[in-house]
């Protein structure tokens, strides 16, 4: 039986809004909150611009940010591939007249199975990958045990159509288990959280003579809650398909659509004419 994945992401904001407070939200703010008690408790002051040490945690994150982005990019292009390529693969199997009715209804599960596994897989790692590749050898398997009932022209049409179906996996396959450059995000949070420490001392002399002891807390925890955040939505984006991002991808919409199958069922004289003059068509091509 095809297997379930959850309705596409339909995370609301104040419910992603929510996925931000988390355990390095809460470091950071303490950190934040101490290093300005130290400075203003001690007066340690630093007259010392902060710009160079802003660049060495903004050019990661925005490096980042892109590439995470440009990931995202791609696994909508080998989505739409592979669904475009399994819809062909099921409407190929529609030329092939010879098939029985019970065997359509096999390999429209089966394909079925396919998409629905390989969506759950690209959501929450499950099923393995392993088996995601041996349902691709169960197609193959039908089209064997069936090979007297299928056309050459058709056969070819429906290999051409699982190859890039199978091509589209693997680059999604290796798309959840490679990410970006773990060491340029890694030195981006070393310096994120060293951040409010710098700060801190520079924010008690520009503003610790002129303005409230409350406003220099202030600046210092929104700028770092501000990085931190930016940090966890370029986290978020590194997975694309665990819908718990805001612009994650709705990998409903790629599920295999069944649309015109239960025609099978009642084999049109129009229609089987059409599909013969269609068949020639590829064989002609196919043979050129």
């Amino acid at each position: 039986m095809p297997l379930n994945i959850k309705n596409g992401n339909t995370r609301s904001l104040s419910s992603w809004l929510i996925t931000l407070l988390n355990i390095r939200t809460v470091f950071i703010s303490l950190v934040s909150v101490f290093a300005c008690f130290i400075a203003i408790r001690y007066q340690i002051r630093f007259s010392r611009s902060t710009i160079l040490f802003s660049l060495v945690i903004s050019f990661p994150l925005l490096f980042s940010i892109q590439e995470a982005f440009k990931r995202r990019e791609k696994a909508l292009e080998y989505l739409s591939s592979f669904k475009a390529a399994m819809q062909a693969t099921l409407q190929s199997f529609y030329l092939a007249k010879k098939i029985k009715a019970a065997d359509n209804a096999e390999i429209r599960n089966l394909l079925e199975d396919l998409s629905s596994s390989v969506l759950l897989y690209l959501e929450c790692r499950n099923p393995d990958s392993v088996k995601l590749y041996e349902k691709f050898q169960d197609v193959f398997l039908f089209m064997f045990i069936h090979r007297s009932e299928i056309s050459t022209s058709v056969n070819m049409r429906i290999s051409r159509h699982l190859e890039n179906a199978y091509t589209s996996v693997v680059y999604l396959v290796s798309l959840t288990t490679h990410g970006t450059m773990i060491v340029v995000r890694r030195i981006s949070y070393i310096f994120i959280n060293l951040f409010p420490i710098i700060q801190a001392p520079v924010l008690f002399e520009v503003f610790g003579r002129s303005f409230p002891i409350w406003v220099i807390y202030l600046i210092s925890l929104l700028s770092s809650l501000l990085l931190i955040v930016f940090y966890t939505i370029q986290e978020q984006m590194e997975n694309p398909f665990d819908q718990i991002g805001l612009d994650d991808i709705r990998l409903t919409e790629f599920k295999l659509t069944v649309t015109n199958l239960p025609l099978i069922e009642n084999k049109d004289p129009e229609m089987e004419n059409k599909l013969t003059n269609v068949d020639v068509e590829i064989t002609k091509t196919l043979n050129e």
